[in-house]
Formats: structure tokens, C-alpha cells, sequence
């Protein structure tokens, strides 16, 4: 799947993942492959993945997920 988190200044990470983890504003959701399509607001907090053996966490404040066709598109105000 493909990971792409958006700010309001661009592009701020794009690459390949295996699974994701985000804060919904009534719990968490994991992401896999084939996921069913999905658009959501997340809550502010920890966004949690892996890319192969590497693991990898992002900050999100103000944000929004889309899942489509494996591709996974966080639109965020700020992600640190």
C-alpha cells in the first residue's frame, strides 16, 4: 500500500507500507491491504506504521484519512 500524509505546505512523507494504525475519533483502526474503501476524521494523536521490518510513528493534529485501491492519503493541518 502506498502512504501518503498531506500538509497544507505539501507532501510531507509518501511511501510504500504494510500496515497502519490511526486514531479515529471513536477508537483505533488498522490498516491493511485490500482494506475496504474508508473516509474518516482521526482525532489528534499517534499514527503508527510499518514498512517491511521498520516501524515508523507520525504526530497528527486536525486531520482526515482516505483509503482507496491501497492507497492511503492523511490529509493534516500539522504532522511531526
Amino acid at each position: 500500500m502506498t502512504l501518503q500524509i498531506i500538509l497544507p505546505d505539501g507532501t510531507h512523507f509518501e511511501n510504500q507500507v504494510t500496515s497502519l494504525t490511526v486514531p479515529l475519533m471513536d477508537g483505533l483502526a488498522g490498516i491493511m491491504n485490500n482494506h475496504c474503501p474508508m473516509l474518516a476524521r482521526l482525532k489528534d494523536g499517534k499514527v503508527t506504521g510499518k514498512d517491511g521490518a521498520k516501524q515508523f510513528e507520525y504526530q497528527v493534529r486536525n486531520a482526515f484519512v482516505q483509503v482507496l485501491n491501497n492507497k492511503i492519503t492523511i490529509l493534516a493541518d500539522a504532522a511531526y
